[in-house]
């Protein structure tokens, strides 16, 4: 069993793009093999994200196997009351541009504690289920979106997968932002998005992610 951030050869149901703008245009279909498209960014420097997720769990009290959310507006309220290095504040425009741009979709940002979904249903491979057609998800710090090859997870229970023997585990990249399917007409297609959210069992940094 294989953990890689390579992207899977040969696999037509993940496309990468070129932008944002073109990832945020996709649109998912019966007649379309895709179920997630890629926006592949260059690295970014997580320790920056990372100490701005520490602040902000301060300034907000987060508990462990919590998770608080925010607006755009109430991202940078906050923020503005947290003294922040130059790096931390490059790190919150950056988040702060992501959802400017992602507007369109009603963006929320995210800030998990390290404990929080570990044994909820996120955590196993699954489909989403869902009534908007599809779902952008973007990890800035810690780990990001998991996902098979669709021939290598066997299906269980409702919206659940399980994985083949001596599967490849695929990972995005911190940064990476993804749209994948999530309504009830792609959800009948044999190519849909399997994947689940990463441990942080052993990690003890908060977790910022957008999700829209």
């Amino acid at each position: 069993m294989l953990d890689t951030q390579q992207l899977p050869e040969n696999y037509a149901g993940l496309r990468v793009s070129d932008s944002l703008e073109d990832l945020l245009a996709s649109n998912f279909n019966l007649q379309t093999a895709e179920n997630v498209v890629l926006f592949r960014r260059k690295k970014i420097i997580s320790i920056h994200f990372n100490s701005l997720a520490i602040k902000i769990g301060k300034e907000t009290g987060l508990e462990e196997e919590e998770n608080k959310d925010f607006t755009q507006d109430e991202f940078l309220k906050i923020t503005q009351n947290i003294n922040l290095t130059p790096e931390e504040i490059l790190a919150r425009d950056f988040i702060i541009q992501d959802l400017y741009a992602s507007s369109i979709l009603d963006p929320i940002l995210f800030l998990e504690s390290p404990q929080f979904g570990q044994d909820n249903s996120v955590s196993k491979w699954h489909r989403d289920d869902s009534y908007t057609p599809s779902r952008l998800i973007c990890s800035y710090n810690i780990a990001a979106t998991e996902f098979l090859r669709n021939e290598e997870a066997l299906p269980s229970k409702g919206v659940f997968y399980t994985q083949r023997d001596n599967s490849t585990i695929y990972r995005f990249r911190v940064g990476d932002i993804s749209l994948h399917s999530s309504n009830t007409e792609t959800e009948q297609k044999e190519n849909v998005f399997i994947h689940r959210r990463p441990s942080t069992q052993n990690i003890q940094i908060p977790r910022l992610i957008l999700i829209a």
